[in-house]
């Protein structure tokens, strides 16, 4: 599916995302800010897919073989009969937009990488948006998103999602056998559902892949935690 309206890149979240907190940006990198964001725009395709299964025994995913294993996934979809898949992709045209910058600038094609970053991330709200909003309207709700390699949730799985989701050819969207998504500005993830408001639980800072390196932990953050 694509998205009906174009978002424009959130500056002040690319900003954020590399370090300036709030801080104004020389007037140099606001120039290169105004053409990574202007270059990301025009070359992202932004399509998405999902579809749902009822939760069996085990967490398993209607009659396919693939289960959800690891206590985090199991207290976020506590209470749901079922769970959504969600797959986007910006395409592969950032990829290379970025590429071709990085040999005149690494400082734009760094600018460039993050705002399709961020725009990546803009469009799974809207996705998660839409979704929730259809899925109130038929008496059920939505717990927020929970992506492979979150928590104890292994980033393997993003194979078996895309392969219930036909992703390589509804949207052009694979993995590597390291479980990287292909292309890389893209998200998977899953939202239970149940016939009563839910909220899902946040694996928390410990069990998460990325306790060593991230950089909202050491300033005192955490995901779901809005930044100071």
């Amino acid at each position: 599916m694509q998205f009906k309206n174009v978002l424009p890149v959130d500056r002040a979240g690319v900003l954020s995302a590399l370090g300036y907190r709030g801080l104004p940006a020389d007037e140099q990198t606001e120039a290169k800010l105004t053409a990574a964001c202007h270059a990301v725009q025009q070359a992202a395709k932004p399509r998405f897919l999902y579809a749902s299964f009822p939760l069996g025994a085990g967490l398993r995913l209607g009659t396919s073989e693939t289960t959800l294993t690891g206590r985090d996934i199991a207290a976020h979809l506590a209470g749901c009969s079922s769970v959504l898949l969600l797959a986007l992709t910006l395409g592969q045209r950032p990829e290379a937009a970025i590429r071709k910058a990085e040999a005149t600038s690494v400082e734009l094609a760094v600018l460039m990488d993050t705002a399709a970053s961020t725009l990546a991330e803009q469009y799974a709200n809207e996705a998660e948006r839409q979704l929730r909003q259809q899925t109130e309207t038929q008496g059920q709700f939505l717990t927020g998103r929970f992506s492979p390699g979150y928590g104890d949730l292994p980033i393997e799985l993003q194979r078996d999602l895309l392969r219930l989701l036909d992703g390589p050819r509804a949207i052009g969207l694979s993995v590597s056998q390291s479980g990287i998504l292909l292309p890389r500005k893209s998200i998977t993830a899953l939202l239970g559902i149940a016939d009563h408001p839910v909220e899902g639980k946040l694996a928390g800072c410990d069990h998460c892949i990325l306790f060593e390196n991230c950089v909202q932990r050491k300033e005192g953050n955490y995901c779901g935690k809005p930044s100071l």
